[in-house]
């Protein structure tokens, strides 16, 4: 009976209704688990629809890399957000941006409570020097942003859909703290409807002519963002929607008027993004026309990402192929060869 509810088989299930080479069928039970999503499953799909398959229809987990055991990529930016929520927040007390002190304070604080279990050796310490040097350069950088641009840190975590359902929009000071807002729904020409959730790291806002401000911000620091003509072109072929599902997500649910999204990098530190909004060297700069337009044109991308995955669709074809070989935790099912696509086309 146990089996029989394993998430895999629910899935697999629904695959083999109808085996085919590209579609699954059964499309009412996909529209039944597949009710919402969220910016990282798109962009799977956007990757590879097989890849995408693996991981959220049939929800297989990838065999553990060894060579990411203990202090993983994904635990080190665990402990890195944890630690930057926790200092801005600071921001409703002190009214300015907190001591690096208190940036120590806390990060020794989340680390301590994040690899509770885990042996820690050299290879460990070290990795942690580097993640605690990284905060430091980061939050040096950002300590000059805030004192010379009018936007202040307001919304930290900001959490919206299913997943935070239930808890209540708390507002201390400047910061917002971990927050809870109903899915973002879109709609298209058509009527039809997608619901989206998600968590946004931070949105700083600015007052402007008796307007609200809002310049979203998400934090990476385990692999560099894409920035300049990578992210525009990723932008405009619908390969990554996070930022623009972001910038509506302020927009729509929180009343701002949105003039850009950043991805803040620590590794090494710097600012990427689509910024509507003169500031010299901190994104990508367009007019409030130009990222509008963006914005309806990545909205058309989730419509059809979305109206593929409820179709079925589980081709073997990755984007990136580089991407394929060194991160896919799927490759081994799929036995996707660099080749394969050049002698396809062939």
């Amino acid at each position: 009976e146990l089996c029989k509810r394993t998430p895999w088989r629910e899935g697999l299930g629904i695959a083999l209704e109808r085996p085919g080479e590209g579609e699954l069928g059964a499309a009412d039970r996909l529209k039944e688990i597949m009710s919402s999503f969220s910016a990282t499953q798109l962009s799977d799909y956007a990757q590879c629809p097989f890849l995408h398959f693996c991981r959220w229809v049939l929800r297989l987990k990838p065999l553990p890399n060894r060579a990411e055991e203990g202090l993983s990529p994904t635990l080190q930016g665990g402990i890195v957000h944890e630690t930057l929520q926790r200092y801005y927040s600071e921001l409703a007390v002190n009214k300015s941006a907190p001591p690096i002190t208190s940036l120590e304070a806390h990060f020794q604080e989340s680390f301590a409570s994040k690899t509770r279990g885990i042996p820690l050796g050299f290879k460990e310490e070290k990795l942690k020097r580097e993640m605690l040097q990284a905060l430091k350069a980061f939050a040096e950088q950002d300590r000059e942003y805030i004192t010379r641009f009018d936007f202040r840190p307001r919304y930290a975590e900001v959490g919206f859909g299913k997943e935070t359902a239930g808890r209540s929009l708390a507002v201390h000071g400047d910061v917002t703290t971990p927050t809870s807002l109903p899915p973002l729904e879109l709609r298209d020409k058509k009527g039809n409807r997608i619901r989206l959730t998600g968590r946004i790291d931070r949105i700083d806002v600015a007052e402007m002519d008796d307007e609200t401000l809002g310049l979203v911000i998400d934090y990476k620091y385990s692999k560099e963002a894409a920035h300049g003509n990578k992210l525009i072109k990723d932008l405009r072929e619908g390969n990554d929607l996070q930022l623009p599902i972001y910038v509506m997500v302020a927009r729509d649910l929180l009343g701002l008027r949105p003039v850009g999204a950043q991805f803040y990098s620590l590794r090494p530190p710097g600012r990427s993004g689509i910024i509507a909004l003169p500031l010299p060297n901190k994104g990508e700069h367009m007019s409030q026309e130009d990222m509008e337009a963006l914005l309806e044109s990545c909205k058309e991308h989730l419509f059809r990402q979305v109206e593929g995955i409820l179709a079925g669709d589980k081709r073997v074809s990755p984007r990136d192929v580089q991407y394929c070989h060194n991160w896919c935790g799927y490759k081994d099912v799929c036995r996707f060869e660099r080749g394969h696509r050049k002698r396809h086309e062939g």
